[in-house]
């Protein structure tokens, strides 16, 4: 099972998923019992999922390998489209095609698609985020290293104190 849980989330008492660190294994628990699936990086950072049938895993991932991976219900994929080697710390999402996640300080936006750089309100600062969240498109929060803590209301980022 790794050295330890570095991240869960639960769809229902019969769809709960758990990664594990060093090396990172994601488990899918069905209400009687957990499946392993082996994943490449090394250690488990963060889970959110939009339903059973799609949830996003973050990790802290070695040179070359994947730091995002996806699972579909079935299996669990690599997600391409991040740098490889990266930090995934954390993802939100408000549907399949509006997935954020913080990747190495960056801040970082899924249309379905590709992903996009983020440029907030202190995109002059440099700002190194460390978590993202928010309750809908128009409500969204990124919060970083030395008090960094961002709003975007579905059309502009503001900085709050």
């Amino acid at each position: 099972m790794g050295t330890g849980f570095g991240a869960v989330w639960a769809a229902s008492a019969t769809e709960v998923f758990a990664a594990s660190s060093g090396p990172a294994t994601a488990f899918v628990y069905d209400g009687t019992a957990w499946t392993p699936s082996a994943l490449t990086p090394k250690t488990a950072s963060t889970l959110f999922g939009i339903g059973p049938t799609d949830v996003w895993l973050g990790t802290q991932a070695a040179n070359g390998e994947d730091a995002l991976h996806r699972y579909n219900g079935k299996s669990w994929s690599p997600v391409t489209g991040l740098a490889t080697g990266a930090s995934v710390t954390s993802i939100w999402a408000t549907d399949t095609s509006d997935v954020w996640a913080v990747n190495s300080g960056k801040l970082l936006r899924y249309n379905g698609i590709s992903w996009k750089a983020v440029v907030t309100a202190n995109a002059d600062a440099t700002p190194t985020f460390r978590s993202v969240s928010g309750s809908g498109k128009e409500d969204v929060w990124a919060v970083g290293l030395a008090g960094e803590c961002e709003h975007f209301d579905g059309t502009a980022w503001t900085s709050s104190d």
